[in-house]
Protein backbone atom coordinates (compact mmCIF):
# COMPACT_ATOMS: atom_id res chain seq x y z
CA UNK A 1 0.00 0.00 0.00
CA UNK A 2 2.69 2.20 1.26
CA UNK A 3 4.43 1.44 -2.21
CA UNK A 4 1.41 2.58 -4.35
CA UNK A 5 0.78 5.72 -2.71
CA UNK A 6 4.18 6.77 -2.92
CA UNK A 7 4.87 6.32 -6.56
CA UNK A 8 1.45 5.84 -7.97
CA UNK A 9 2.23 3.03 -10.57
CA UNK A 10 0.60 3.76 -13.89
CA UNK A 11 -0.35 -0.06 -13.86
CA UNK A 12 -0.69 -2.46 -10.90
CA UNK A 13 -1.51 -6.15 -11.25
CA UNK A 14 -3.70 -7.23 -8.32
CA UNK A 15 -4.27 -10.41 -7.52
CA UNK A 16 -5.29 -12.57 -4.25
CA UNK A 17 -2.10 -14.74 -3.57
CA UNK A 18 -3.09 -18.39 -3.95
CA UNK A 19 0.21 -21.45 -2.74
CA UNK A 20 0.61 -24.37 -5.29
CA UNK A 21 1.53 -27.34 -3.42
CA UNK A 22 5.20 -28.33 -2.91
CA UNK A 23 7.15 -24.66 -3.37
CA UNK A 24 8.13 -22.81 -0.64
CA UNK A 25 5.73 -20.67 -0.09
CA UNK A 26 3.01 -23.00 0.72
CA UNK A 27 4.62 -23.67 4.08
CA UNK A 28 4.19 -20.25 5.07
CA UNK A 29 0.83 -19.26 7.36
CA UNK A 30 -2.23 -18.70 5.05
CA UNK A 31 -3.67 -15.23 5.39
CA UNK A 32 -7.68 -15.53 5.67
CA UNK A 33 -9.86 -15.14 2.89
CA UNK A 34 -11.62 -12.13 4.34
CA UNK A 35 -8.68 -10.40 5.26
CA UNK A 36 -7.04 -10.81 1.57
CA UNK A 37 -10.30 -10.22 0.15
CA UNK A 38 -10.98 -6.72 2.20
CA UNK A 39 -6.65 -5.96 1.13
CA UNK A 40 -7.14 -6.09 -2.34
CA UNK A 41 -10.27 -4.38 -2.13
CA UNK A 42 -8.59 -1.77 -0.42
CA UNK A 43 -5.73 -1.80 -3.15
CA UNK A 44 -7.80 -1.66 -6.05
CA UNK A 45 -9.47 1.57 -4.33
CA UNK A 46 -6.53 3.01 -3.73
CA UNK A 47 -5.40 2.37 -7.70
CA UNK A 48 -8.46 4.12 -9.34
CA UNK A 49 -8.18 7.05 -7.18
CA UNK A 50 -5.25 8.72 -8.53
CA UNK A 51 -4.20 9.60 -12.54
CA UNK A 52 -0.70 9.13 -13.65
CA UNK A 53 -1.32 11.18 -17.05
CA UNK A 54 -2.08 14.91 -16.10
CA UNK A 55 1.09 16.58 -16.43
CA UNK A 56 0.84 15.75 -20.16
CA UNK A 57 -1.91 17.96 -20.93
CA UNK A 58 -0.73 20.37 -23.30
CA UNK A 59 2.40 19.33 -24.05
CA UNK A 60 4.22 18.19 -27.15
CA UNK A 61 5.55 14.53 -27.32
CA UNK A 62 7.33 11.85 -30.09
CA UNK A 63 5.00 9.48 -30.75
CA UNK A 64 5.60 5.67 -32.87
CA UNK A 65 2.34 4.74 -33.83
CA UNK A 66 2.26 0.14 -33.96
CA UNK A 67 -1.75 -0.56 -34.23
CA UNK A 68 -5.20 0.44 -35.36
CA UNK A 69 -7.57 0.91 -32.01
CA UNK A 70 -9.38 -2.23 -31.29
CA UNK A 71 -12.08 0.10 -29.46
CA UNK A 72 -12.87 2.23 -32.21
CA UNK A 73 -12.31 2.36 -35.95
CA UNK A 74 -11.44 6.04 -35.81
CA UNK A 75 -8.08 6.22 -34.12
CA UNK A 76 -4.77 4.53 -34.06
CA UNK A 77 -2.24 3.98 -31.04
CA UNK A 78 0.78 4.80 -30.55
CA UNK A 79 3.18 5.07 -27.57
CA UNK A 80 5.52 7.69 -26.24
CA UNK A 81 9.23 7.28 -25.16
CA UNK A 82 8.15 5.94 -21.94
CA UNK A 83 5.49 3.86 -23.76
CA UNK A 84 2.14 5.89 -22.84
CA UNK A 85 -0.21 4.88 -24.80
CA UNK A 86 -1.72 7.51 -27.09
CA UNK A 87 -5.04 7.78 -28.88
CA UNK A 88 -4.59 9.41 -32.44
CA UNK A 89 -7.13 10.11 -34.88
CA UNK A 90 -7.08 8.40 -38.27
CA UNK A 91 -6.58 10.69 -41.25
CA UNK A 92 -8.47 10.07 -44.47
CA UNK A 93 -6.04 8.42 -47.40
CA UNK A 94 -3.10 8.13 -45.06
CA UNK A 95 -1.75 4.90 -43.51
CA UNK A 96 -0.40 6.24 -40.22
CA UNK A 97 0.54 2.66 -38.97
CA UNK A 98 4.26 2.55 -38.74
CA UNK A 99 4.59 6.18 -38.93
CA UNK A 100 7.07 8.39 -36.11
CA UNK A 101 4.97 11.57 -35.37
CA UNK A 102 5.22 15.06 -32.99
CA UNK A 103 1.80 15.19 -31.20
CA UNK A 104 0.21 17.72 -28.97
CA UNK A 105 -1.74 16.49 -26.16
CA UNK A 106 -5.11 17.49 -26.11
CA UNK A 107 -6.81 15.10 -23.75
CA UNK A 108 -5.44 13.21 -20.55
CA UNK A 109 -6.93 9.94 -19.14
CA UNK A 110 -6.76 7.20 -16.21
CA UNK A 111 -5.10 4.70 -19.09
CA UNK A 112 -4.23 6.73 -22.17
CA UNK A 113 -3.63 9.88 -23.69
CA UNK A 114 -5.00 11.76 -26.95
CA UNK A 115 -3.30 13.86 -29.20
CA UNK A 116 -3.30 15.75 -32.49
CA UNK A 117 -0.63 15.69 -34.87
CA UNK A 118 1.34 18.57 -35.35
CA UNK A 119 4.38 17.35 -37.83
CA UNK A 120 4.09 13.92 -39.76
CA UNK A 121 8.11 13.83 -40.27
CA UNK A 122 9.85 14.56 -37.63
CA UNK A 123 13.77 14.97 -37.78
CA UNK A 124 15.77 12.01 -36.21
CA UNK A 125 16.33 12.15 -32.11
CA UNK A 126 19.13 13.68 -31.08
CA UNK A 127 22.08 11.31 -29.16
CA UNK A 128 24.81 13.11 -27.07
CA UNK A 129 28.34 11.79 -28.64
CA UNK A 130 29.82 8.53 -26.97
CA UNK A 131 26.50 7.64 -25.66
CA UNK A 132 27.17 4.22 -24.68
CA UNK A 133 30.88 5.08 -22.92
CA UNK A 134 28.52 7.92 -21.25
CA UNK A 135 25.67 5.36 -20.26
CA UNK A 136 28.75 2.87 -18.68
CA UNK A 137 30.30 6.34 -16.73
CA UNK A 138 27.17 7.56 -15.60
CA UNK A 139 26.49 3.66 -13.88
CA UNK A 140 29.81 3.44 -12.49
CA UNK A 141 29.42 7.11 -10.92
CA UNK A 142 26.40 5.80 -9.18
CA UNK A 143 28.09 2.38 -7.63
CA UNK A 144 30.12 4.42 -6.68
CA UNK A 145 28.25 6.85 -4.54
CA UNK A 146 27.46 4.72 -1.59
CA UNK A 147 31.36 4.47 -0.86
CA UNK A 148 31.84 7.88 -1.57
CA UNK A 149 29.36 9.11 1.34
CA UNK A 150 30.51 6.35 3.89
CA UNK A 151 33.85 7.84 3.34
CA UNK A 152 32.62 11.84 3.40
CA UNK A 153 30.40 10.94 6.86
CA UNK A 154 33.54 9.30 8.59
CA UNK A 155 35.51 12.57 7.43
CA UNK A 156 32.78 14.56 8.63
CA UNK A 157 32.80 12.28 11.97
CA UNK A 158 36.56 13.36 12.84
CA UNK A 159 36.20 16.66 12.98
CA UNK A 160 32.73 17.04 14.50
CA UNK A 161 32.57 14.06 17.29
CA UNK A 162 28.69 15.21 18.03
CA UNK A 163 27.91 14.51 13.79
CA UNK A 164 26.22 10.87 13.57
CA UNK A 165 26.22 10.09 9.58
CA UNK A 166 28.97 7.86 9.04
CA UNK A 167 26.43 5.37 11.31
CA UNK A 168 23.35 5.77 9.45
CA UNK A 169 25.73 5.17 5.91
CA UNK A 170 28.16 2.76 7.25
CA UNK A 171 25.18 0.00 6.58
CA UNK A 172 25.43 0.37 3.06
CA UNK A 173 29.02 0.93 2.60
CA UNK A 174 30.55 -2.60 0.88
CA UNK A 175 31.63 -4.79 3.68
CA UNK A 176 35.45 -5.69 3.35
CA UNK A 177 36.72 -8.98 3.93
CA UNK A 178 37.87 -10.84 6.76
CA UNK A 179 40.45 -12.57 5.58
CA UNK A 180 42.54 -11.07 2.54
CA UNK A 181 41.98 -13.25 -0.43
CA UNK A 182 45.47 -14.76 -1.03
CA UNK A 183 45.05 -16.00 2.92
CA UNK A 184 41.89 -17.60 1.61
CA UNK A 185 43.06 -19.27 -0.63
CA UNK A 186 46.00 -21.11 1.92
CA UNK A 187 43.60 -21.70 4.44
CA UNK A 188 41.57 -23.37 2.03
CA UNK A 189 44.58 -25.52 0.51
CA UNK A 190 45.67 -26.26 4.43
CA UNK A 191 42.04 -27.24 5.54
CA UNK A 192 42.21 -30.06 2.22
CA UNK A 193 45.19 -31.08 3.11
CA UNK A 194 44.51 -31.36 6.96
CA UNK A 195 41.60 -33.45 5.97
CA UNK A 196 43.21 -36.05 3.74
CA UNK A 197 45.75 -36.77 6.49
CA UNK A 198 42.76 -37.50 8.47
CA UNK A 199 41.34 -39.48 6.27
CA UNK A 200 44.34 -41.94 5.25
CA UNK A 201 45.02 -41.69 9.32
CA UNK A 202 41.59 -43.57 9.61
CA UNK A 203 42.32 -45.83 6.89
CA UNK A 204 45.13 -46.98 8.26
CA UNK A 205 44.09 -47.73 11.83
CA UNK A 206 45.62 -44.51 13.11
CA UNK A 207 44.50 -42.99 16.71
CA UNK A 208 42.25 -40.48 15.13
Amino acid sequence: MKLIEDYKFPVVNISKFYSRPGTEAAKWPKVPLKEAKARSTKLTHLFNEYRCYDNYQDTVQRVWIFENDDKSSETVVGHTKGYVKVLIKKEAGRDLLGEQVIVKITSTHKWHIVGEIIDHAPGPLKIEENYFENCVKRRAEQQAKPVIAFEDAEAHAITDKKAEPAKAVKATAPKSPLISPKYEVVFGLSMITLGGLILYNRLAGGLF
